[in-house]
């Protein structure tokens, strides 16, 4: 089950560059200052594994979030890792949830951690052959800095989280802006740390600087993205989207009238039904499709016609996603939309995939 899971794993394109800059720094700075190697290539191997061990770290970090979703039942979403970890998904509805998801990341974290400092001492004890208690003791490390740097409470990290509910729940204005606004300033410092580290002549230091400040920027702006685009849905009303004034048919006509003068005609999914100017209900396209074509004129519009409920119709108050929630529970991409049993318009799944990349 687990293996399936991580199948929705998505790796970003950061980890390429992520991997040169650990096996480069490790090979020519770290291990030819510690050990004396008679193999040119051992530094290499040795610096290959260290990033490979940080890449399975992370994994299991991104994991660990992946098992507490689905131990509390919380819909899983294919997962982008970053080097730092993943983006997790704020669904203000059920902040609780989310909030021992976000906690499972850096729990497997020093899980990890733990896992590597005790190899690192069992090679202390049995005397294995260096630099093997050295890599253990470097990831075990490398996972505490996981760890906390997860449970900053900024974006896009786990710790953001608590400070994302914290401003929803005071009802802050444009909250999501003025927390990103915080890890602006972080990209900031840490580009003007990159390029004090370059006039220092650190030029390992600089190039890391700009990776973390580059990696942390690409991954603040998915986070954002996804807050705003499921805040633009939660705000938005269905009445901005619909398409005024749709077709209407009346419900005593025939299958046979219905077909010839309106669906060939107008091309629609959905039309309002009518009885003397009051509305009774709709009828679907694809209903037509159950019955046989001879059999048109033995039935009308009122044999297939949907009847007005809070599950079938929605008001123009309703919100996007509230109505995507709708079309999905009732297994349709259109619905109406009236107020009071007056017709306002109807709204599909069509005229709201042209919003998806803004």
């Amino acid at each position: 089950m687990l293996f399936l899971t991580v199948r929705s794993i998505k790796i970003h394109h950061s980890w390429f560059l992520f991997f040169f800059l650990v096996i480069w720094s490790l090979e020519i700075d770290f291990f030819p200052k510690t050990f004396l190697f008679s193999n040119y290539f051992t530094p290499f191997f040795w610096a290959l594994i260290v990033a490979s061990g940080f890449f399975i770290s992370v994994l299991l970090h991104v994991t660990g979030h992946i098992i507490a979703e689905k131990a509390i039942g919380l819909p899983q979403s294919q997962k982008t890792i970053f080097p730092f970890g993943c983006v997790l998904t704020k669904n203000n509805q059920n902040y609780d949830a989310l909030i021992s998801v976000a906690i499972a990341g850096p729990l497997a974290s020093i899980f990890t951690a733990t896992v590597f400092h005790l190899l690192h001492l069992t090679g202390i004890q049995q005397n294995w052959e260096p630099p093997i208690p050295t890599i253990f003791h470097i990831l075990s490390n490398t996972n505490i800095f996981l760890t906390g740097i997860n449970i900053l409470p900024l974006p896009p990290f786990d710790g953001s989280v608590a400070l994302h509910h914290l401003f929803t729940v005071s009802k802050i204005r444009n909250a999501a802006e003025k927390i990103f606004s915080i890890s602006r300033f972080v990209i900031i410092f840490t580009v003007a740390f990159s390029v004090y580290s370059f006039s220092r002549g650190l030029l390992i230091n600089g190039i890391w600087c700009l990776m973390i400040a580059m990696c942390f920027k690409e991954a603040m702006q998915c986070d954002k993205e996804a807050i705003l685009f499921r805040q633009f849905f939660k705000e938005a009303k269905a009445e901005d989207f619909l398409r005024p004034n749709p077709v209407t048919v009346q419900v005593d006509i025939s299958l046979h009238q219905f077909v010839h003068r309106f669906l060939y005609r107008y091309h629609t999914g959905i039309f309002p039904v009518l009885q003397n100017h009051h509305l009774q209900g709709f009828i679907l396209s694809s209903s037509i499709k159950k019955i046989p074509k001879n059999k048109w004129h033995n039935y009308s519009v009122s044999d297939l016609t949907i009847p007005c409920s809070e599950k079938t119709v929605i008001n123009n108050s309703t919100t996007l996603l509230q109505s995507i929630k709708t079309m999905h529970s009732q297994s349709t991409s259109r619905l109406l939309v009236a107020d009071y049993n007056d017709i306002s318009g109807v709204i599909t799944i069509k005229d709201l995939l042209r919003y998806f990349p803004l």
